[in-house]
C-alpha cells in the first residue's frame, strides 16, 4: 500500500435487543475506524518531501525527482533542468521584513507552478533558490519558452502588504545529454549557467551549451 492511500476497519458488533428479560433480537452496528498511523505516516512523508514555507517540494525531493526523470529518459536527453536565484530578495527584506520576503517567495513559487505544465516539477532548494525539473523537453528552446512564460508572468507586481513588489530573478538552463544520468552534474551546470545570466541581465537567462566532462 503506497503513501496516500487510507485503510480502513469495520467493525461489526451485534447489540441484543430485550424486553422484560427476552431477547427478541440484536441490531449490528458498524463503525469506521481510520488507522491513525497511516495518516501520520502520510504527512511525515509530506513533511519529508515538501518546503514547509512555499508548498513545493524540497531540495531532496527535487533532486530525487530529477533522478528518476533521468532514468525514465532512458538515454533519449529529453530532460531539462532550471536554476532559479531571485534577484533583489535580501532588498525586500532588509527594507520590508522577513515577513514580507516570506510572502514574496510563497507568491513566486506560485509564479512558477503556474507557468509549468502539470508532469514538471518545481522545487524550492532553499533560500531564494529554486529549481525546475521540465520532462518531455527535447530542445533548448522549449526550456527557453517555459522560462520566458514566467518571466512574463513577473511583469505582475505582487501585493506585499501596502507594497507592490515585482519579482526578480536569473535564470540558469540546460538540457540533458542522450545517457545522462547524474543529477548533481545536471544542476551543476544549470548554476553555472544562472551565474552568467546573473553577469548579464540582457535576457535574464543563460542556457548552459558545453557537454559535461
Amino acid at each position: 500500500m503506497g503513501v496516500g492511500y487510507a485503510l480502513m476497519l469495520v467493525a461489526v458488533r451485534d447489540f441484543p435487543l430485550r424486553t422484560a428479560g427476552l431477547v427478541l433480537g440484536a441490531v449490528a452496528m458498524t463503525g469506521v475506524v481510520v488507522l491513525r498511523q497511516i495518516i501520520a505516516l502520510r504527512e511525515n512523508h509530506e513533511l519529508a518531501t515538501t518546503d514547509t514555507l512555499t508548498g513545493l517540494v524540497n531540495r531532496r525531493q527535487l533532486y530525487e525527482r530529477l533522478r528518476m526523470a533521468l532514468a525514465r529518459g532512458r538515454g533519449r536527453g529529453n530532460v531539462a533542468a532550471v536554476l532559479i536565484d531571485m534577484n533583489g530578495f535580501k532588498q525586500v527584506n532588509d527594507n520590508l521584513g522577513h515577513e514580507s520576503g516570506d510572502q514574496l517567495l510563497v507568491a513566486f513559487g506560485r509564479i512558477l507552478r503556474s507557468s509549468v505544465f502539470g508532469t514538471d516539477v518545481v522545487g524550492r532548494l532553499g533560500g531564494d533558490e529554486f529549481a525546475i525539473v521540465l520532462h518531455d523537453v527535447d530542445s533548448v528552446d522549449k526550456a527557453v519558452a517555459v522560462v520566458s512564460r514566467i518571466m512574463a508572468a513577473m511583469r505582475e507586481p505582487v501585493e506585499i502588504g501596502d507594497v507592490a513588489v515585482q519579482p526578480q530573478a536569473s535564470f540558469g538552463i540546460v538540457l540533458a545529454l542522450p545517457g545522462e544520468d547524474d543529477a548533481d552534474a545536471l544542476l551543476h551546470r544549470a548554476d553555472t549557467a544562472m551565474y552568467q545570466a546573473k553577469q548579464n541581465r540582457t535576457t535574464g537567462y543563460a542556457v548552459h551549451v558545453t557537454a559535461p566532462a
